[in-house]
């Protein structure tokens, strides 16, 4: 398996830096639109064998869209706007934008500081399940990968690491002020509520103009009410700017932070010292014989894959960095089984304060 650089850049207008201002995504549709159909087509191939209901999934879709999404959704008109361009129901889409409240991307993530910097590293895992019917996900994700600057007037308002045709954000970076990016959060009982979807809410932070540093991002998660447990890594500029937050159900959130440590790192499941502990899966150590690491969901292999990048980042700053730099320090520590797997999909890494995004995507077709 092989993660290649992303060179791809698109344009994404605002009208506004406004929390729900809307998008223009028509430029972006119009070179992408063979990528946005084949994660569509295989996220609907995922909701009808994920579902009761099967193919009539699009049923409760279509009811929940014109009863609760088409009064108060978030963005709701830019979704029917990429959907009447794509010849796409508008409420099975509307669903789908909102696929993290209900799906399992799985992730691995660390704050460190390189005794100058804070970085962010993540890889996002975005797949089939062992043991479920590969509907695709993993190479239409990687297909669409791009990177994405948000403009007002010419000028970045913010940058990410997405998903064409996605209109939440997963990882994203303001410049000279903060990254941030989602890790899945285990749950044993059903999760979802009617609040708003995790990408969403990433996304209005991001674009808020009033959020101008770490400490006012730091200060608005924490009032969050997202529609399912999510874990969300913040960095800031500044020593000590990093922070693990962790929602469950209603209670206050879960912090963790980096204050004078070296890295803090965040895998599918609460910390020790969480009140949501209770929810993680039971954790694998080592495959069994017979087995491979990508037998597992990544729910049971999260505590040792933030092991082994503990190790490496430890190892790593002790010696000192390579000459090169983070960059080379991050992809071999996330080129080490398990926290490469048969789900990863998509690798970024984030230095807000020089404004550095870069992205790596599984090895895809050279026909883009």
């Amino acid at each position: 398996m092989m993660m290649e650089p992303v060179t791809e850049a698109r344009i994404v207008q605002l009208k506004s830096a406004s929390p729900q201002t809307r998008a223009d995504w028509r430029e972006v549709l119009e070179a992408d639109n063979g990528a946005v159909r084949n994660v569509l087509n295989a996220a609907t191939r995922y909701a009808e064998m994920n579902s009761l209901l099967g193919s009539w999934w699009t049923l409760p879709a279509w009811a929940i869209y014109h009863l609760a999404y088409r009064r108060a959704g978030r963005f709701i008109e830019e979704s029917d706007d990429i959907a009447e361009r794509l010849s796409f129901s508008p409420s099975a889409l509307a669903f789908l934008q909102r696929a993290y409240t209900w799906a399992h991307a799985g992730c691995t993530a660390a704050i460190v500081s390189d005794g100058d910097k804070l970085w962010h590293l993540r890889s996002l895992d975005w797949g089939e399940e062992p043991g479920e019917s590969d509907v695709g996900f993993v190479p239409a994700i990687a297909e669409a990968t791009k990177r994405f600057d948000f403009t007002v007037e010419g000028k970045i308002v913010f940058q990410s690491a997405g998903i064409t045709g996605m209109i939440g954000v997963l990882t994203g970076l303001k410049p000279r002020a903060f990254s941030i990016a989602i890790n899945y959060a285990p749950w044993k009982t059903w999760s979802a509520h009617w609040r708003p979807d995790p990408t969403f809410l990433v996304r209005e932070l991001l674009c808020n103009e009033k959020i101008k540093d770490y400490k006012q991002a730091f200060a608005a998660i924490r009032s969050w009410e997202p529609s399912s447990p999510v874990f969300i890594s913040l960095c800031g500029i500044e020593p000590g700017q990093g922070a693990i937050i962790e929602f469950g159900d209603e209670r206050l959130p879960a912090i963790r932070e980096l204050g004078g440590n070296p890295f803090i790192t965040q895998g599918n499941h609460f910390s020790e010292e969480s009140g949501f502990k209770k929810q993680n899966r039971k954790r694998v150590d080592e495959p069994a014989p017979g087995k491979t690491w990508d037998d597992y969901p990544l729910e049971r292999t999260s505590f040792k894959r933030c092991e082994i990048l503990q190790t490496s980042l430890r190892e790593r700053l002790k010696q000192g960095l390579p000459q090169g730099g983070m960059p080379q320090v991050f992809r071999e520590a996330y080129s080490i089984s398990p926290i490469l797997n048969r789900e990863t999909v998509q690798w970024t890494l984030m230095e807000p304060a020089g404004s550095y995004i870069a992205i790596w995507a599984r090895q895809r077709s050279k026909s883009r």
